[in-house]
């Protein structure tokens, strides 16, 4: 786009000239933001490309158990229900109908043992799947159980933390004012976090197929930390749960020390230390800036932010979201290249 001439006209058909432009003369001046701007070419408006045919994004809820079948009054998108324990480490499992199913247990070498739930017999070191009712469940535990494996041959931070971690920072942007209702935040035992499924779909109605119409990738974000009412605190891509994608990347570069002698779960004489420095790390950062002093940089968490998807595809989703909360997906704009 190139602007030659520019003016504002009100409701009453007055008008004003922008910019120096007229009959005879080209606007000038204007600024261009950083993501329009061309290369060499200070005049030149770049513009995203846009669907001359009707398109929507399609977000829903879909059934936890029935592939394909949209979620409605009668079926519930609630696969499963999850709840931190910052006391020791753990993460616990409930099935969809609130029965408890077992926990994820972190051992000292960085492994990931899951443990049933008091008062079912089981032998320690069990699939997740033999006490999960649903499949998408069971693999979300698996995978962690999966990754102790590999963290237990490095020297890093464990899936799990990270998870947990992740997590704990997410809800510092969720239901700040408690319109959810509970406005007392948990320090011992988090809270319940709602393992749901969704779709993902982007229509686009053209009589006319185009190669560009057909593989143009469009980025969706999902979640939106700016809005307290949105409680996603990550999500799986096409039931690969060896990822979790978070909303922004600030969720896991502001994470803070949590969990078993660690942050406020020190020893009570090391507590107001921490507390009188727990937020030097951000105070002191530059405008902009994304990472704090102990960021989540483990391979699990994908801090892209950003889920690419072409006309007519349907990507299947499984969200970690905060009960009584809403979702956003909001379509951005690609990046220049």
């Amino acid at each position: 786009l190139r602007i030659v001439r520019l003016r504002l006209v009100d409701g009453f058909g007055q008008f004003v000239n922008l910019c120096g432009s007229d009959e005879t003369h080209a606007a000038q001046g204007i600024i261009v933001s950083g993501p329009l701007s061309v290369e060499g070419k200070p005049g030149l408006i770049g513009l995203a490309p846009r669907f001359s045919a009707p398109t929507r994004a399609w977000f829903r809820y879909m059934s936890a158990n029935d592939a394909g079948s949209e979620a409605d009054y009668e079926t519930s998108p609630v696969c499963a229900f999850v709840m931190p324990d910052h006391l020791d480490g753990s993460l616990e499992f409930f099935n969809a109908d609130g029965s408890g199913a077992g926990s994820l247990q972190p051992l000292d070498d960085g492994r990931v043992m899951w443990q049933d739930a008091p008062g079912r017999p089981t032998t320690t070191g069990q699939s997740p799947a033999r006490a999960l009712n649903n499949t998408y469940a069971a693999q979300f535990a698996q995978s962690l159980v999966d990754w102790g494996l590999s963290d237990a041959d490095q020297s890093r931070e464990p899936a799990l933390g990270a998870l947990l971690r992740t997590i704990d920072s997410t809800l510092w942007a969720v239901d700040p004012f408690a319109h959810a209702g509970d406005e007392h935040l948990a320090l011992l035992v988090g809270h319940p976090i709602c393992v749901m499924r969704a779709l993902l779909r982007l229509d686009v109605i053209d009589p006319v197929v185009t190669p560009d119409g057909t593989v143009t990738a469009v980025p969706i974000r999902l979640g939106n930390l700016t809005q307290w009412v949105d409680g996603l605190l990550g999500y799986f891509v096409d039931d690969d749960y060896t990822v979790l994608h978070v909303a922004d990347a600030a969720a896991a570069g502001m994470a803070r020390q949590i969990g078993p002698h660690q942050g406020f779960l020190q020893q009570i004489n090391l507590v107001p230390q921490y507390y009188a420095s727990f937020a030097d790390d951000v105070a002191n950062l530059p405008v902009g800036a994304t990472s704090g002093a102990t960021p989540v940089t483990h391979p699990y968490i994908d801090t892209s932010g950003v889920l690419w998807i072409r006309p007519n595809q349907t990507i299947n989703l499984t969200l970690l979201v905060e009960p009584l909360t809403t979702v956003h997906a909001t379509a951005r704009r690609a990046a220049s290249d």
